[in-house]
């Protein structure tokens, strides 16, 4: 199946297909750690974390702002230390860059070698990629509406795990001009359209 391994890589060679996810992931989570390290940002249902001390004094009040120290929370330590990592949303990071990634080995399977072999790829085939897109935006989505992130926090998460994806990818699956395409579909027998494809 050499020709198969040429036009699907990914599939043909699963375990190169998952390093690179792998590969991927890592380099998204390293960045999102550092981020919220760096960043420190509180999220917006931090103070619902911290439950301030009713004897705690401010040690600066400017206006109606009070700053208090971090010791003054009486709430869980892991929770009062997680509401310091708002920013940017690990959640929407993550969720996206599996959602882009599986839409992509979908794509690969099953409508890359039909349109190759020249065959008509329906609507629905491009619903159904979509889907783990669309599933990873509706975690998105939870996550502002249950106050754990805000809009800035979730779409650099966002932009993270797209960007991360695209690497993952490139690696994976570099785009192959059309000549090649072209030219692979007409030799190898796997995509002929006299020959069942096998999904």
């Amino acid at each position: 199946r050499s020709h198969g391994a040429r036009v699907c890589p990914p599939i043909t060679n699963s375990y190169h297909w998952l390093y690179r996810y792998y590969q991927g992931l890592a380099l998204v989570m390293t960045i999102v750690e550092i981020g919220k390290y760096y960043a420190d940002s509180l999220r917006p249902d931090f103070l619902d974390r911290c439950q301030l001390s009713s004897t705690a004094v401010p040690i600066e009040a400017t206006g109606r702002e009070s700053t208090y120290s971090i010791s003054d929370c009486t709430g869980a330590n892991h929770l009062v230390v997680d509401g310091r990592k708002s920013f940017p949303s690990g959640h929407a990071a993550y969720f996206l860059y599996a959602g882009v990634s599986l839409a992509f080995m979908f794509y690969t399977v099953h409508i890359r070698p039909r349109r190759a072999a020249g065959d008509d790829v329906h609507f629905h085939w491009f619903l159904w990629a979509a889907v783990p897109i669309l599933f990873a935006s509706i975690v998105i989505a939870s996550r502002l509406g249950d106050h754990r992130h805000r809009v800035a926090d979730l779409t650099t998460g966002a932009v993270l795990g797209v960007a991360a994806a695209a690497v993952c990818i490139a690696y994976i699956y570099p785009p192959l001009p059309p000549s090649a395409l072209h030219s692979e579909s007409r030799d190898a027998p796997l995509l002929s359209k006299t020959v069942p494809l096998s999904v």
